[in-house]
């Protein structure tokens, strides 16, 4: 899938490694911009593509994942939260952040992690035991236990 930004000077691809659908926006990795789904009819359903190692990925958001970007939201915007009445410290904020993170875990809503040579090395090990067919779920329950797969 690719994203870029408006005048297409951050042009990035991601791999959907979903059942789920992607969402239309995204930050860029450096987070500068805001990316949108272009080039809809280029989009390929590769079911035994190996990402390459950097490449960002869509995956279903984790609980443990939510506690993780809940906490990094607290130390960025967690003063800010007290400061402004919506929360009455940093703990009540990062609860705040969390539960409205655990009701996009239920919704299935995506993540975005990157690859890197530990899922390759747990991708190895999944392709090997495993059929064609088989082979990016096992990919996908093996790199990201905690999270549900279709």
């Amino acid at each position: 899938m690719t994203y870029a930004n408006e005048d297409r000077s951050v042009v990035e691809h991601l791999w959907n490694s979903r059942d789920g659908v992607a969402p239309f926006c995204i930050m860029s990795r450096d987070r500068d911009e805001l990316l949108t789904h272009v080039d809809w009819d280029k989009d390929e359903r590769l079911p035994g593509y190996i990402p390459k190692i950097g490449m960002r990925i869509f995956v279903d958001l984790s609980v443990a994942r939510a506690r993780q970007l809940a906490k990094e939201q607290a130390e960025r915007r967690g003063a800010q939260y007290v400061e402004e009445g919506f929360a009455g410290d940093i703990e009540s904020a990062e609860t705040r952040f969390f539960d409205a993170l655990l009701a996009d875990v239920e919704q299935g809503e995506p993540d975005i992690v990157v690859d890197d040579e530990n899922l390759r090395e747990i991708r190895r090990d999944a392709f090997r035991r495993t059929g064609a067919r088989e082979r990016v779920k096992a990919f996908s329950v093996a790199a990201f236990p905690s999270m549900r797969f279709a």
